[in-house]
């Protein structure tokens, strides 16, 4: 699910560890956000489009609110003034 004409966010990476195989890399890494463009209510859940910092824009995704725990006073901004 992509909104056309919406912009993106830019990631940042953050790998933990030194010696780990590809798949645990792959996995350690963690994105910043940069804001929330949008959301969606779902049926089961409410889900955001996140921009991501250093992403192209059709690298947004949607997401979850449980995927976006470390980006508390990102969110509540956009859930108090929708920005």
């Amino acid at each position: 699910m992509q909104a056309a004409g919406t912009s993106s966010t830019a990631y940042c990476q953050t790998e933990k560890g030194a010696k780990k195989s590809k798949d645990e890399k792959r996995q350690s890494k963690e994105y910043e956000v940069e804001k929330i463009i949008f959301h969606e209510v779902l049926p089961d859940a409410t889900v955001y489009l996140v921009k991501w910092k250093h992403c192209a824009e059709e690298q947004c995704t949607w997401e979850p609110e449980e995927n976006l725990e470390n980006c508390e006073k990102i969110l509540l901004r956009y859930k108090t003034i929708g920005c």
